[in-house]
């Protein structure tokens, strides 16, 4: 999750200064702290950090998920809508 954030902020070309202020941090202190995994996220902080990198929370916790076949892929959706239904 933490090396997804980061790779994501610097796809968007967004430094953690600008991150932070779209999450309504003042400083880049937390966006430092989230990326190198100091700090554990809930869900609702999952959901807006997806939100503020354009991403759903699935995408943001699996953006690097290598290919599978189409049973795991529908499992995969299956998943993803029942966590976006928590947050």
């Amino acid at each position: 999750l933490y090396k997804n954030i980061k790779q994501r902020r610097i796809e968007l070309g967004l430094t953690q200064d600008e991150l932070a202020k779209k999450l309504g941090y003042t400083g880049k202190s937390m966006i430092s702290k989230v990326e190198r995994g100091e700090i554990d996220l809930s869900t609702t902080m999952i959901k807006k950090f997806a939100s503020a990198l354009s991403l759903s929370p699935g995408e943001l916790l699996d953006a690097n998920i290598p290919e599978f076949d189409a049973e795991s892929i529908e499992i995969m959706k299956i998943i993803q809508k029942k966590m976006n239904q928590l947050v």
